[in-house]
């Protein structure tokens, strides 16, 4: 509950959400209920298949998207989602990332 009551205060109803390198989709699943939809988006296909058993287990097919997508290349317009984040995943990432972080808060935060 911890965790979650944390993202309870960023998190307002009718907001889009994207959770940006998401894994199994830990926070995403904790959160579901509190926006309007939430976007889970990860790279690695055997994190993406896991998150797809556990909202079929949970029963969660609407406001709950899975997609495949690369953290540094956002697959998506401007302006897409209210809210962004991405937990746990700047240790995976390859390449210097700080630039290019700071284009993607320009771009979705304008």
């Amino acid at each position: 509950c911890r965790k979650s009551c944390y993202f309870r205060i960023f998190i307002k109803r009718g907001k889009e959400v994207l959770d940006a390198g998401s894994g199994v989709g830990r926070a995403a699943f904790k959160i579901h209920g509190f926006c309007e939809s939430i976007t889970a988006m990860d790279n690695n296909d055997w994190a993406l298949k896991a998150m797809e058993e556990k909202r079929a287990e949970l029963g969660l097919g609407k406001g709950l998207k899975i997609v495949k997508g690369e953290l540094l290349e956002i697959p998506f317009p401007e302006n897409s989602f209210g809210i962004v984040y991405s937990l746990w995943t700047l240790h995976h990432l390859k390449q210097d990332w700080k630039e290019k972080l700071k284009e993607l808060n320009l771009k979705f935060h304008s």
